[in-house]
């Protein structure tokens, strides 16, 4: 699915049983953001935090032992995916599209 984010489009990849859940969210809410609370409002950032976090809990409590830190972000997560694909040699031009990035040059 391609959305706008921010001024930026961005390819997200979704499963084919959640497309129309994702559609009809967008529906629901075409002035987005899609994703909301119990109260119908947007996450916070503070709320988006914690979930992260419980998930990553939850992850380390199945595995029986720490398998990704607690602290890691979502931001985190993104750069290291970044860079294991530049330094697996994948396709810039498909990584910036996927990041949404405005060009290739590398950051300093």
């Amino acid at each position: 699915m391609k959305l706008a984010w921010k001024g930026k489009n961005r390819i997200v990849r979704v499963p084919d049983h959640v497309v129309p859940l994702v559609r009809e969210l967008m529906r629901l809410y075409p002035e987005g953001p899609i994703f909301r609370n119990y109260r119908g409002r947007p996450f916070t950032k503070h709320q988006v935090s914690q979930r992260y976090k419980t998930c990553i809990r939850s992850i380390n409590r199945k595995a029986g032992r720490v398998v990704v830190r607690e602290s890691v972000t979502p931001y985190s997560h993104r750069h290291a995916f970044v860079t294991r694909c530049v330094r697996g040699n994948k396709n810039l031009m498909a990584l910036c599209e996927l990041q949404a990035a405005a060009d290739v040059q590398p950051r300093r």
